[in-house]
């Protein structure tokens, strides 16, 4: 009876992750645009799941801001914010200043080998069609840099922070993911030159100029609300 019983409730942990999954991709990619309502449902049979995971995974959905319940009822998509856009890139640009300097004293010759190569990496792949890889290539950097820093909570941090922004980081454009890769470039000469000030800095202006550009095309976008 109860190895049962734990096989169901493992079985719903899943379902409900995976529907979690699926109905962020959708959010991010826009599939699900901002003020879609989520009707339940629909949304549960379109899954072929019932509506208990499904609940799960939009309670979990609310929990990091990609979704929102009305007052009168019902749960819809987030809408976009210029004043969101803001506070979430002051944060990161602060995180991100914060572990190049620690990665920049802390990072080993095999780190700044591994840093270095995922810029190449990148660099390869600027000019494709495909934003999602070379966004991909994108987080890869500042993880890596992160991780060199040697400081596990300042890498939580950031990652609950560049989960906040993906949406907005997919209104880029190729003009400006070349220009990142100049900018990562940039970061890993000054760590490899010891210069922990300058590197932090770099790093600094780097998520300032991503966030400048995110605050142009967010108006020309629909969905887009007061926060």
């Amino acid at each position: 009876m109860f190895p049962v019983q734990h096989d169901l409730r493992t079985r719903s942990v899943l379902i409900t992750e995976e529907a979690y999954r699926l109905l962020r991709g959708l959010i991010l990619t826009g599939e699900m645009p901002p003020g879609r309502r989520l009707l339940e449902g629909q949304i549960a049979q379109e899954l072929n799941i019932s509506r208990t995971p499904l609940r799960e995974a939009v309670r979990k959905l609310e929990q990091e801001g990609f979704v929102q319940r009305l007052v009168k009822g019902g749960v819809v998509v987030t809408l976009l914010s210029a004043v969101e856009v803001k506070e979430l890139y002051s944060v990161r640009a602060f995180l991100e200043e914060l572990a190049v300097r620690e990665a920049t004293r802390a990072v080993d010759s095999k780190g700044l080998a591994k840093i270095q190569e995922i810029v190449k990496s990148t660099r390869e792949w600027r000019f494709s069609p495909t934003v999602d890889r070379v966004l991909e290539h994108g987080w890869e950097f500042h993880t890596e840099v992160c991780r060199a820093s040697g400081n596990g909570y300042l890498l939580k941090l950031l990652q609950e922070t560049w989960d906040r922004i993906e949406r907005y980081r997919r209104l880029t454009k190729n003009s400006r993911l070349s220009l990142a890769v100049d900018e990562h470039e940039a970061i890993a000469v000054l760590m490899a030159q010891g210069d922990a000030m300058s590197a932090g800095r770099a790093a600094q202006r780097h998520v300032e100029n991503e966030a400048e550009f995110v605050l142009n095309e967010l108006r020309n976008v629909d969905g887009l609300g007061e926060r």
